[in-house]
C-alpha cells in the first residue's frame, strides 16, 4: 500500500487562529526611575511631560508573547478557519497607576474605557480561502487629570488585517496595513490550533517620542506580512 504523505499523517490543517495587538509602555522608557518606597517599591515609574507633573508605573516588561501581559491596550480576536467565523472577541487595558514619585504612593489607579476599541467589517471568502477585518482602537489616560476633566489625548491605533490561506489549509500569509503612534511600543502576535505565538510585528517607542506624541492621529505607518503554517 502506497504510504499516506506527511501531511496526511499528521492531519495538518490551520483550523483557529488567535491574533492579537497591544501597547504598552516599557520598563525601560526614557527617564524611567525605580519606585522610592511604598506598595510599589523597585517597580519601574516614569514622568508624564508637562505641564501637569505626574508619575506613572510603566508595564514593567519589555516585548513578551504572553496575551496576559499588563498593556495600555490590547484588542484579541479568536477565528474559526473551518467554519469562518470569530469566536471570541476582547478588548482590555490594564491599569493605569500614578504615584508620588518620593513615597511610591499611589495617587490614582482607574483603568481606561475600552468601548471604542472594536474589530469591524468582518468578511469571510472561503471559495477564496480568506478572511479580513479591520481593527480601531483608541483611548486615553483616566487618571491624567484637571479636576474632573481627563485631558490626556487618545492612544490609538488602527489597521486592516488580512488572512489567506493556500489551497490544503496548512499555510496562510498575515498582513497588517495599518497606523500605529510614534508612543508607546507595539506589538502583534498570532496563534495556530494553540500553538506558540508567532510574531506579527514589534515597533518600540520611536526616538525622542513622548506622550505629547499622541496629539493627532497615529503617525507611524506599519505594513507587515508573514507566513504561518499548523
Amino acid at each position: 500500500m502506497a504510504a499516506q504523505n506527511t501531511r496526511d499523517l499528521n492531519n495538518c490543517r490551520i483550523q483557529h487562529i488567535r491574533l492579537w495587538l497591544k501597547s504598552f509602555v516599557p520598563d525601560d522608557v526614557d527617564g524611567a526611575q525605580p519606585v522610592p518606597s511604598g506598595p510599589h517599591a523597585g517597580k519601574s515609574m516614569f514622568r508624564s511631560p508637562g505641564p501637569i507633573e505626574a508619575w506613572f508605573l510603566t508595564d514593567q516588561r519589555g516585548f513578551s508573547e504572553d496575551p496576559a501581559a499588563s498593556a495600555r491596550m490590547h484588542s484579541q480576536i479568536e477565528i474559526d478557519l473551518l467554519e469562518y467565523r470569530i469566536t471570541g472577541e476582547s478588548h482590555w487595558c490594564s491599569p493605569t497607576i500614578q504615584v508620588d514619585h518620593t513615597t511610591g504612593e499611589e495617587d490614582c489607579q482607574e483603568t481606561a474605557d475600552t468601548s471604542d476599541m472594536h474589530f469591524t467589517d468582518f468578511k469571510a471568502s472561503p471559495e477564496d480561502n480568506q478572511i479580513s477585518m479591520h481593527l480601531r482602537g483608541a483611548t486615553k489616560n483616566s487618571c491624567l487629570k484637571i479636576g474632573p476633566v481627563k485631558v490626556s489625548p487618545n492612544l490609538n491605533y488602527e489597521g486592516d488585517i488580512v488572512l489567506r490561506l493556500n489551497e490544503s489549509g496548512d499555510e496562510a500569509v498575515v498582513t497588517f496595513d495599518g497606523d500605529i503612534e510614534t508612543y508607546p511600543a507595539f506589538e502583534m502576535y498570532i496563534t495556530v490550533n494553540d500553538g506558540p505565538a508567532v510574531t506579527i510585528f514589534r515597533e518600540p517607542i520611536l526616538p525622542g517620542k513622548t506622550p505629547t506624541n499622541l496629539v493627532g492621529p497615529p503617525g507611524r505607518a506599519v505594513h507587515k506580512s508573514i507566513t504561518i503554517s499548523c
